[in-house]
């Protein structure tokens, strides 16, 4: 035998204690259970499952696992998509025209910095990030020009 006699011995409890118990316990939460309720939860339970059951509910819960892991990824994927500069720039200057015409024309000019401050350290410090990141890298252009264009690029130096 697998399990221990005194567990067994243990496990064998009165139905109307357990229902009582549960009850007191409702009661106390203001819950409204009634009896025959709790009595259908505690039959239902009781009923051991088959190795069939549980594999098969072991497979539905890798299968929603999985479904989650792959609808994640997508979600991530779909954030990764490069913003375009211009765009941030574009967000940034438009975020500036916000701020101005908040704290001129919202009536308490406090709670306008409040939030406008709130907002700006949260969401648009990332975009500001994102730019000054932008900005710091060097591009291949830069390295990679043609001898032609380095050429003009002198001449129009030289002429200024």
């Amino acid at each position: 035998m697998l399990v221990p006699s005194w567990i067994q011995e243990e496990a064998v409890v009165d139905d109307t204690e357990v229902v009582k118990d549960i009850i007191t316990v409702a009661q106390r939460l203001e819950l409204e259970v009634e009896e025959e309720d709790v009595e259908e939860l505690i039959e239902e339970h009781k009923e051991e499952l088959t190795t069939e059951e549980l594999q098969t509910l072991l497979a539905q819960q890798q299968d929603n696992a999985q479904r989650e892991a792959s609808s994640d990824n997508e979600e991530q994927q779909s954030n990764n998509q490069p913003i375009p500069t211009a765009d941030i720039k574009n967000i940034l200057v438009k975020w500036k025209a916000v701020q101005e015409f908040t704290n001129a024309h919202y009536p308490d000019s406090a709670e306008a910095n409040r939030i406008n401050d709130l907002y700006s350290d949260t969401l648009v410090r990332y975009f500001r990030q994102m730019l000054k990141k932008r900005e710091k890298q060097t591009t291949l252009d830069r390295f990679f020009t043609t001898p032609s264009a380095k050429k003009r690029k002198m001449d129009e130096d030289v002429q200024d």
